[in-house]
This record gives structure tokens, C-alpha cells and sequence, in this order.
């Protein structure tokens, strides 16, 4: 709501302005108008007047609290908030974050200003509510995002460069655009020529070059521009005068004709071609003329795509390998030589992909990274591209489809989409688009024209919001000139809109530490000074401590990294993301020595420690936002950088990893760390948008993990405890699948085994590395394997079990062992189904051993069903071997003794069964009997009966007589038939064929091997008749026959009702969440209770625990005084006396222990002892002399103690 409208004056010399509010509000916004501007249309009388056009303003606002504690009525508090305001001319809306804590009275205005016409929004405070808030849930429409308009869309233009070409219409009588490409970033005019009235028209004379000319004279003479209009004979005459001034073989000439040929490369094309026809590289370089500069001279021209056809000739390719090869030359030469290479070569893939609709666009994408890394081969290319006919006409020929990406694919990633060809098309006209646009503001910033450089900024500051342009603008934007005209923005003292949007576009780039560690952004940081009109005093605060941090080197970085504060806030994590890329820096450059002294002499640790740390510290923050409990209020952007820190230090570790060791303790955290972020990075990508920086960076994190695993779990590494790296990683990982702490189970189990599918050998991998995982690694972790494939869905567990087969190819039996032990789970799941139901839980405990069971059934099917080299080691092993025929066969006939059926266990029957012919006889007769009662089953297909007839048939047939049930037999067949007359639409042709062989032959085996008559139980005889005449028709007639014989000799039993009724396994359950925490909760364990009290008229022996027991029989006193005796003076000392009290060796109370050691045991007064028949415990044989004859350790004893003889009551000593 309008909580005010006014038209401030300043007054007194503080030129201050107030507003007082009537109650307490909460102010969520402000707007300012500019003068003449009428702000309600409502209200047209009301005209708003605001002077100067733009200025700062200095807010304060009464911190006024809404509620105290206790009750009591807040104090008034004379507090003033402050904030500034940056007013760049027309009308503009601020908002002001006022909690809900606080409200205002007051709001003071101070600043340079005469008037300003202010509408203030919010809201009247109240006392806050005694009660939270009842939650209503409400419906939020979806929100679409709105394309940018086509003009602002080059990536979907014909001509990309169209939106530049406007842009320069602002500027008057403004110089085409390929000029100002050349002028701006490849050959920088002097001073004197801007000051020149013809500039920038400002042609070499190449016809004026004079006899007596060189190369150097040449070079500088191609420091202007040629015309575009030049004579073709203009220039074959100037290229012949350069071709005369070659000679022999020098350092200095290698130097000049690079020189001249960077130059070339950006001006009228036929220059550069005709110039390269009278040059001969081999002549000119050899790796000794080849420097650092030489090269980089040739780097830019190698930008052109003439030139880097010329270059690209096997001689003058095996001179640029010799050089990258050559040690004597130095580290930045050789890595010029080979990066000349790559870009030679780089050209042909991407003019390749440009026609190419399977075209390499990654690498070609990489070529065009590569060349606009530099301003001037970055000039280079864009004059190509834009003045280039053939490749102009590359570009145009190819069509705008809707089909297309609606923005360019973000292909400068690490991380590269699947790009198709009209994507790639888009990304390079929306990088050709983004680079005019830069080479316009780089003009207008020169002259200076405000009104066009505004312009340009403010579709800056729209791209930079944009996936894909976003991209594209900020790898350009690093570009030297680039920040460095962005800083010179932020110099006003008055607010502007231009300063605005580069404040916007400069804070954004900011967010890359890639920027910040260039020596340009670096000093940019550092000479900002407030006010700013978008830039906060901590953000600047933040920025100059990143700055000042990568302008320290690697000491800075170094101290960052090992003080990093426990708490991560965004100011931390971009100082730890910039101290990683500095020391990033120094390793590329060989200085790992420098950098490895440098964290033991700042924290006395090594690299690799303090990096995990940090790693470990960043997973624990980006876990709270994928736990089960609610997430933090910091704003998902956070998480991007998140994992992007995340990112950084997983690369900096595989890169550092090589050359130290983590102990056990610190690689199982590093793991478990990793594969944590592994899990996140999927919940990242489906919770946000694909194009998201949160997703991206999540993405491009996700492949590091896969990395770091892989390198981590090395077969050739052995680790503490001479466990192999793969060893470890691979039972960490099946371990913590198991412990999901706060996270949804599901995923994390599901994310676990992904990781894993990744870290075991492809089906490329070397057969060394394969036998490595399946000899030394596999068969070490069975169980932990099982454990982890217990917890598996369905799905997952197959995919599991094919990639161990496929793995082992039956060299070790992991897959025989991992079936064994679900042919075990199987089974224990049936004998648990025995188990009576006396309680809710015990039904739910018996449900869940029904569907566990029907998982197992569908799992083996699975595995069976497929047509691969699983499939048919699994029948061959289930048909062939004793133990699984046998472990098999018993969980087929507890299926059916308890009449368990399922559509599954009879199509797993059905499959084993058409494989009879190498099957054990043992499995035979339990799959025909599964069979039969499938057959029975209601919810069976009637298409697949007859199949299914037929196979039970065939097995039936072969097992031997003697060992059939006729009454089993019998009682199945008769419940076929009772549902064949229960369901008329299996009363078919086929399977009444099947039927009546089968039943031709329970008879005949009935009569022949059992000596009885055949007995069909279950079925009326109306019933069977019934069903009989039904099809007999269908038969043909020897079937008719035999079944009408069949008939003639079966008895029917239809009063045999089921003594139980059929389990049909549930392909899914439902229960209640309570139901499974009763499932879940630990059985009740009885607590321990105190034993009765016995009657006190017992013998001594039960009431007194004595050691040994004979002790007391032996002690005189004991008939004399009983249990109640009460010990006086001596008495006790003076029953110790006795022999029989010192059975036990040990010394007298009053006997000092050197004395007991140095005594001999006295005589053992055998006489004393018990008559035979006495309740005293006696011992058969004497007790051994030594331990080692109870099979305990050999523990030294004393000699004296060994010299002595030991009676047979005698305790051991």
C-alpha cells in the first residue's frame, strides 16, 4: 500500500529532509519520479518534480521494535538504520528490507539534491501475533520465461552482426564495423592518430615503399589499416617488395615476418593471401629461430583462417613439434609451439563443423575458446568471420529452424551438452553477435559517446542474465581492455544508468574466480571508491580482500587455504575459490616445489591434507540442502558456487593425488565424501532447471566425482594393510550405501549404485585391469556385495548381477556365489511363511516375505528372459549344478507343499523347463508339479497354457515312476479341470490337446506303475463330464479315444475340499507408515527377573558359593558352629592355617608376598578327604599340567610351581 507521497526539500545546512509516519510501518519500497512525470494516473493534477537530474541519497530509518518480550510494551529506541540511494535519472524503484522484528517512525533524507518526488510502499506494523500463523497451502502459477526480443538475439539472426551495425547508427558518421574490429583489438592506433581529423581513415601508401625498404619498415607500415578498396596489383607488388627482403635464416627476420604476418591477418583478406603465396615458413623458422615472441606473433596470425591454412603443411608442423619437444628450449616456448599447433589445427575442425552436420563441435567449440583468449588474436578472428566471403556464406547457408536451441548451447563449459548442428550454428552467430557488440562499446567508450555506450551496457547487463549469452559475455569480458573500460565506469560521482549496468556486469563477472586472478581486474577492484550506486560497501570489501589475496601469489593463496574459516559464507568461499585457481596457476607452471613449501611452512601440513579438509567442509555444506529436513533460507545461487568450489578442489586433488598418500582413516573420508556429492549432484539436477547455473555447475561436479573415484580405486596401488586403492573405494562405498543418515534412502541407495556401475571396468577396459578387479578385488567383497544388493530395486539388482557376470566370465564364481546366497534368502523367506499369524505384525512380517519372495522369482526371470551370456550361464547353472539344483529344487517344493503361486514362478518354470534336456533329474519333478499348479491358477493368460501343458508333460514324462505322488498328481489335475469349468474360455482346442495327453498319461502310469486306480480329486463328476464334452469335439480322433478312455477309467473324488488355500504373491504391498514402524522396531526382550528364594532347609552346598568347596568341608570348625558361626579374635586366621585352606596357593593374610613366593606348598593330607559317595564335586582325572592341553595359549609359569606335584582336587595355579 501507499504509505506516502511527498515532494522533499532539503534545509539547514545538513540538507536534510524528514518524514514522520502517524504509527509505526514497515516500508518495503521507494520510488522516485523524475520532474514533469505524473506518478497516478488516477490523480493527473499530481505532477512530480525532482532536481538535479541525478544524485545520491542518504537514508535513515528509526529502528523501531514491533513486541518485546514478557508482554511488555516495546521501548522506544533512538536507532537510526542507514542505507544510500543511487538516483540516475528517471523513475526508479528501490527496495528496502525491512524485517519483520522492526518497523519505523522516521525516515530521514540526506544528499545533494533541491527536491525529489518520493512514493513510499509498505505496510502499517502491528503487535506480532500471540499465536504462529495457521499454514494454508496456496497454488502458484507456473511462470514461463519471456524470449529477449529478436533483435537482441543474434544467435537467431541470419547476420549476427546486425544488432552491432544498429548500435553504431547512435554514433554519428561512425566508421563501419570491420574497421573498428581492426582499430580496437588488433591494431591499436597511437595518439596521434585519434588526434588526426581523418582518423579513422588513416590508409598506408603501400605503393610508397622504397627500394632501400625492410622488414622493419614494412612492419610499421602495417600499422594502420589498409582500405578495403585497394588495387589487387597494389598488393602482389607489395608482396613481391617483401618477398625481396628475405634472406637467410635469422632470429631477428623470424621476429619481423611474424610481425608483419599478425598484422596482416586482420586486414583486407586479399593481403593476407597474397602475401602468404611468396613466403616459404620452412626458409624462414627452424627451432632455433623460434622463440617465446616469434610464436606469439604467430598465434595471432594463426587466427586467420588463410594464414592457418598456409601453416598447416607437414614441414612447417614437424618445425612447431621439434620446438615443443626441444628441453633446451624454455617452458613458455614450448608450450607456445604446441598451443600454435593445436591452433592450426583447430581451424580445420572448425571450419569443418561449420558445413558438417557431424562435425567434431566440442573441439571446435574449444578452438574458438582458444583463439579468443587473447585480444588480438580474438581481433583476428572476428575480422575473419565477418570479412571472410567464403565464410560468411558458410554461415548464412545454414537455416534458423525451430527446432533449434531457443538460446546458444553453453559449449565453453568444461562439461560440453550434446550439441547438434543447428545448435552449434546458434552458439557461433551468438558468439559473432556478442563480440561486435563489445567492439561497438569499446568505440563509444573511445570517443566517448554516452548515449550509445549506455545502450550497449544495458544489453550487457540483459545477456549476462541469460544462459548461453551469460557465457559467452563473461569468457570476452576478461579480455584486458574490457575491464579495464569497465572500471573507468565506475568513476563518476554522479549515479548514471551506464555506471549502474557496468557496476551489474562487472559484480556478475566478479562471481568467476577466473577474473578475479587477472592483474587488469585485480587493480580494478582494488581503485574502486564509493559511493557506487549498485555496489555495497561489503561487496566491495569482499572483492578487495579476494584481490588483494591473488595479488599475493601463491604465499596469499596459501594462507587462505590453510586459515580457512570453519563457517562458509559467500566472502569465504569466493577468497578459497580464487586461492585454489592461483595455486592451479602456479602448477601449470611447474612450480610444485615452490607451492609444497609454502603449506608446510605456513600450516605444517602438506597440499593434499588441507585440500580434503576443505573438501570435506564443503560437501557438509552443500548436504544441508538436500537432507530430509527443511533447507536453509541462503539463496540457491550459493549453491552454485558451492559446487563449483566443490568442483575445483575435486580437479586440484586428482591433480595432486599422484605423489602423496592418504592413511586409511583420511581416503575412507575422502570417498565417502565424494560419493556424498555424487549423490547431490543428481538431486541438483532434478530439482533444478537444465540450464540453471545450479545445475550446470552440479553437472560438471558430478564428472569430477566419477573421476577422482576412478583414480582413487587403482588395482595397482597398495594402501595400508596391503589392501589395493580399488579394494578400499569399492567396500567404502558398498559400506556407506548402506547409511543414508538424512537423506531420502531411495536416492541415495540408487546414486550409490550408480557410482559403483561407473567404478567397475567398462566393457573396454584392458584385460589386465579386468582380471586385476575380478582375481584381487570382487572375491574379497562378497558379502559386502550381497548386503549392498539386498538393498537394490529390482531393476538395479539385475543391471548388478549381469555386470558381475559379464565381469567374472565364470573365472572366479562371483555370480554362482550371489545366486546361492538368493537361493538361500528364497528359501528362509518360505520357511518363514509357515509361521502362524497371531498378531497384526506377524501378518504384515508374512506379507512382506510373500512379495520379498516375489521380487526373488521376478529377479531370477529377469536375468533368464534376457537373450545375453547371462541368461544362458544362469540356465546352465540352475539346470547343471549339484548345489543350485539342489537349493533350486528345495525352494520348489516349499512353493509346493504351501500351494505358493505366481504368475512369475510359472513363466520361471515354463523357461527352465524348455532346457529339460541337460537339466538334473532331481529339478524335474517339482518344476512339473509348479507347473500343474499354475495351470489351476485364475489370474494365468489361457494363451499360455497349452505351453505351459506341454513342458510339464515332457518333464513329467522323464521322472521315474516310482518317484511320483498319484494322489498329488491327481488332486492338481483335478483342480485344472474344476477351473476349466469355472472359466469356459479355456475350453479350447489347444489346450484340450495338451490336457487330455497329460491326463492319457497319469492314467496309464496310474494303471501300470502304482497298481491303483487314477483319482482326480476336486471336481464333480457333472463337472468333468461337462468339461470333457466340451472339447472333445476339438480333438482329433485317436486324442477322442484316449480321452474316452481316460474317462472310463478315472474315479472322481469331488468331497476332498483344501485343507488351506493358495498364497498368490503380491507384486506390490500397501501398509500403513505405523504398520512399518512396528516392522521395523526391535522384538520385545523379556527383562531379566530375580530367581525365587529357595527354602533355607537346603544343604550348605546351595547356599554358599566357597572356593574350593572343600575348603569348607575340610575346616574343623564347621560342624561346630554351622552357617550362623560368628568369627572372633583369631578364629578366622587359625582356619586358614589348615592344608585344605591353602588349596588355592594363595598367600596368608599376614604373610608378605616375597615370603609366599620363596615357601614351599606343604604335603597335600590326602587322608582328609571325603569317603566315596559324599556330596563333594570329584573330577575323574587330574587337571593337566600345563594350559596348553586345554588348547589356551602357552603362558609362562613358574618353575617351582611345574616341580610340584598336583593332587586331583588341587586347583590349577
Amino acid at each position: 500500500m501507499l504509505l506516502q507521497w511527498c515532494v522533499l526539500e532539503p534545509h539547514g545546512p545538513g540538507n536534510l529532509a524528514a518524514i514522520r509516519f502517524s504509527s509505526p510501518v514497515r516500508v518495503q519500497s521507494i520510488s522516485i519520479f523524475p520532474t514533469d512525470c505524473q506518478p497516478f494516473s488516477e490523480n493527473p493534477e499530481i505532477v512530480a518534480r525532482t532536481e538535479p537530474q541525478a544524485f545520491y541519497l542518504e537514508v535513515y530509518f528509526n529502528a523501531h521494535p514491533v513486541s518485546a518480550p514478557d508482554g511488555q510494551k516495546p521501548k522506544a529506541t533512538n536507532a537510526l538504520v542507514p542505507t544510500v540511494i543511487a538516483y540516475a535519472g528517471g523513475q526508479m524503484d528501490f527496495t528496502v528490507g525491512m524485517s519483520k522484528e522492526h518497523a519505523t517512525r522516521l525516515m530521514i533524507v540526506k544528499g545533494a539534491f533541491e527536491c525529489v518526488a518520493l512514493a513510499i510502499y509498505g505496510e502499517v506494523a502491528s503487535e506480532a501475533p500471540s499465536s504462529s500463523p495457521t499454514y494454508k497451502p496456496k497454488t502458484y502459477a507456473s511462470v514461463d520465461p519471456v524470449p529477449i526480443p529478436r533483435a537482441l538475439d543474434p544467435s537467431n539472426c541470419y547476420d549476427p552482426t546486425q544488432l552491432a551495425r544498429q548500435l553504431l547508427s547512435l554514433i554519428q558518421d561512425a566508421p563501419p564495423l570491420e574497421l573498428i574490429v581492426r582499430l580496437m583489438f588488433c591494431l591499436k592506433p597511437s595518439h596521434d592518430d585519434w588526434d588526426s581529423p581523418d582518423f579513422p581513415y588513416l590508409y598506408p601508401d603501400l605503393e610508397q615503399l622504397g627500394e632501400d625498404a625492410d622488414l622493419e619498415q614494412v612492419s610499421e607500415t602495417l600499422m594502420r589499416p589498409v582500405a578495403d578498396d585497394v588495387n589487387e596489383e597494389v598488393l602482389a607488388q607489395f608482396a613481391e617488395s617483401v618477398s625481396g627482403m628475405l634472406g637467410e635464416k635469422d632470429g631477428d627476420q623470424a621476429y619481423l615476418v611474424a610481425g608483419i604476418l599478425s598484422r596482416t591477418a586482420s586486414q583486407n583478406p586479399e593481403l593476407a593471401r597474397t602475401l602468404v603465396q611468396v613466403i616459404d615458413l620452412p626458409a624462414i623458422y627452424n627451432a632455433s629461430t623460434l622463440d617465446e615472441d616469434t610464436l606469439n606473433k604467430l598465434l595471432n596470425a594463426a587466427a586467420n583462417a588463410d594464414i592457418a591454412r598456409f601453416m598447416n603443411n607437414d614441414e612447417f608442423l614437424d618445425i612447431l613439434h621439434t620446438t615443443a619437444a626441444n628441453n633446451t628450449a624454455s617452458r613458455e616456448t614450448r608450450a607456445a609451439a604446441r598451443q600454435l599447433v593445436s591452433r592450426i589445427e583447430g581451424w580445420t575442425v572448425l571450419e569443418d563443423a561449420l558445413s558438417n552436420t557431424q562435425g567434431d563441435f566440442p573441439a571446435a567449440a574449444a578452438a574458438l575458446a582458444d583463439m579468443s583468449s587473447q585480444e588480438a588474436s580474438f581481433g583476428v578472428w572476428l575480422a575473419c568471420m565477418i570479412t571472410h566471403q567464403d565464410l560468411v556464406t558458410k554461415l548464412s547457408e545454414n537455416h534458423i529452424t525451430l527446432a533449434s536451441s531457443q538460446y546458444p548451447p553453453q559449449l565453453l563449459k568444461r562439461i560440453k551438452p550434446a550439441t547438434t548442428h543447428d545448435d552449434f550454428v546458434s552458439f557461433i552467430r551468438g558468439f559473432i553477435g556478442v563480440s561486435s557488440v563489445l567492439a561497438v562499446y569499446a568505440w563509444a567508450d573511445s570517443l566517448p559517446e554516452p548515449q550509445c555506450r549506455e545502450r550497449v551496457l544495458g544489453i550487457l547487463r540483459l545477456w549476462q542474465g541469460i544462459e548461453g549469452y551469460r557465457e559467452i559475455l563473461n569468457h570476452l569480458l576478461m579480455l584486458r581492455q574490457m575491464i579495464f573500460r569497465l572500471g573507468c565506469m565506475l568513476d563518476d560521482d554522479v549515479p548514471s544508468k551506464g555506471g549502474l549496468d557496468a557496476e551489474h556486469v562487472l559484480i556478475n563477472l566478479a562471481e568467476n574466480p577466473q577474473a578475479i586472478v587477472r592483474p587488469e581486474f585485480i587493480k580494478c577492484v582494488l581503485d574502486l571508491k564509493p559511493p557506487h550506486s549498485f555496489i555495497t560497501a561489503q561487496t566491495r570489501t569482499n572483492l578487495r580482500e579476494a584481490a588483494l589475496m591473488a595479488d599475493d601469489g601463491v604465499d596469499g593463496a596459501v594462507s587462505e587455504l590453510v586459515n580457512s574459516p570453519a563457517e562458509t559464507t559467500p566472502a569465504s568461499l569466493l577468497s578459497l575459490r580464487v586461492a585454489l585457481i592461483v595455486i592451479e596457476a602456479e602448477l601449470d607452471g611447474d612450480r610444485e616445489y615452490e607451492v609444497m613449501q609454502a603449506f608446510w611452512r605456513e600450516g605444517n601440513l602438506s597440499i593434499l591434507t588441507c585440500l580434503v579438509s576443505l573438501f570435506l567442509n564443503i560437501v557438509e555444506e552443500i548436504s544441508s540442502y538436500f537432507a530430509v529436513h527443511p533447507p536453509s533460507d541462503t539463496p540457491s545461487s550459493f549453491l552454485a558456487h558451492l559446487f563449483q568450489a566443490s568442483d575445483e578442489l575435486l580437479r586440484l586433488i586428482i591433480r595432486v593425488i599422484p605423489s602423496f598418500h592418504l592413511v586409511g582413516r583420511a581416503f575412507r573420508a575422502l570417498v565417502i565424501a565424494t560419493t556424498n556429492l555424487f549423490i547431490y549432484t543428481d538431486a541438483a539436477d532434478m530439482i533444478y532447471s537444465q540450464s540453471s547455473p545450479t545445475c550446470v555447475a552440479a553437472q560438471e561436479t558430478r564428472q569430477s566425482c566419477l573421476d577422482l573415484v576412478r583414480k582413487l580405486a587403482d588395482t595397482s596401488t597398495l594402501l595400508a594393510g596391503g589392501k589395493t586403492g580399488a579394494h578400499v573405494v569399492l567396500q567404502t562405498v558398498l559400506e556407506h550405501g548402506l547409511h543414508y543418515e538424512k537423506r531420502d534412502p531411495a536416492h541415495h541407495t540408487l546414486q550409490v549404485f550408480c557410482l559403483i556401475d561407473y567404478l567397475l571396468p567398462m566393457a573396454d577396459a584392458e584385460d589386465t585391469h579386468v582380471a586385476a578387479w575380478v582375481q584381487r578385488v570382487l572375491p574379497t567383497l562378497l558379502r559386502p556385495l550381497w548386503a549392498f544388493c539386498q538393498v537394490l530395486d529390482l531393476e538395479s539388482k539385475a543391471h548388478f548381477f549381469r555386470r558381475l557376470v559379464d565381469l567374472d566370465k565364470g573365472v572366479v564364481g562371483i555370480g554362482d556365489w550371489l545366486m546361492q546366497e538368493e537361493l538361500k534368502e528364497m528359501s528362509a523367506a518360505l520357511n518363514a511363511l509357515t509361521v502362524k499369524d497371531n498378531t497384526r505384525s506377524d501378518t504384515n512380517r508374512g506379507l512382506f516375505r510373500q512379495y520379498q519372495l516375489s521380487q526373488s522369482l521376478r529377479l531370477i526371470l529377469d536375468l533368464i528372459s534376457s537373450s545375453s551370456a547371462v541368461s544362458r550361464w544362469l540356465v546352465a547353472w540352475m539346470t547343471t549344478d549339484d548345489d543350485a539344483v539342489h537349493s533350486f529344487a528345495q525352494c520348489l517344493w516349499s512353493f509346493v507343499e504351501q500351494d505358493v503361486q505366481s504368475l512369475q514362478l510359472a513363466s520361471l518354470a515354463q523357461a527352465l523347463g524348455e532346457h529339460q534336456s541337460a537339466m538334473h533329474l532331481e529339478l524335474k519333478y517339482p518344476l512339473s508339479l509348479v507347473l500343474l499348479q499354475s495351470c489351476r491358477n485364475t489370474a494365468a493368460q489361457s494363451s499360455e497354457l497349452p505351453s505351459m501343458l506341454k513342458v510339464c508333460r515332457e518333464l513329467i514324462a522323464s521322472v521315474p515312476p516310482p518317484d511320483l505322488d498319484a494322489d498329488r498328481l491327481g488332486s492338481d489335475l483335478g483342480a485344472i479341470f474344476r477351473t476349466m469349468e469355472i472359466i469356459p474360455e479355456r475350453q479350447t482346442n489347444d489346450i484340450a490337446n495338451e490336457l487330455s495327453q497329460l491326463l492319457t498319461w497319469f492314467v496309464t502310469t496310474t494303471l501300470q506303475h502304482k497298481d491303483s486306480t487314477p483319482m482326480l480329486r476336486g471336481i464333480t463328476s457333472e463337472g468333468f463330464a461337462a468339461v470333457c464334452d466340451a472339447v472333445q469335439d476339438g480333438l482329433d480322433p485317436v486324442a477322442r479315444a484316449d480321452l474316452d478312455a481316460s474317462r472310463a477309467s478315472i474315479i472322481l473324488m469331488d468331497d476332498i475340499t483344501p485343507t488351506s488355500k493358495p498364497i498368490y504373491l503380491p507384486d506390490t504391498i500397501e501398509i500403513t507408515l505405523h504398520e512399518v514402524e512396528q516392522l521395523l522396531a526391535p522384538h520385545d526382550i523379556p527383562s531379566p527377573s530375580t530367581p525365587p528364594r529357595k527354602a533355607l532347609n537346603q544343604d550348605v552346598l546351595s547356599l554358599v558359593a566357597i572356593s574350593p568347596p572343600t575348603a569348607l568341608i575340610r575346616s574343623p570348625s564347621t560342624t561346630a558352629t554351622g552357617l550362623t558361626k560368628t568369627y572372633t579374635r583369631n578364629d578366622f586366621r587359625q582356619l586358614r592355617q589348615t592344608p585344605s585352606a591353602r588349596q588355592n596357593t594363595s598367600r596368608l593374610p599376614s604373610m608378605h608376598v616375597d615370603d609366599f613366593e620363596s615357601a614351599s606348598s606343604p604335603p597335600t593330607n590326602l587322608s582328609a578327604l571325603p569317603p566315596t559317595g559324599s556330596p563333594v564335586i570329584a573330577l575323574s582325572t587330574p587337571l593337566p599340567p600345563t594350559p596348553m592341553m586345554f588348547g589356551m595359549p602357552n603362558i609362562p609359569v613358574a618353575p617351582e610351581l611345574h616341580a610340584q606335584p598336583m593332587s586331583p582336587f588341587q586347583p590349577m595355579k
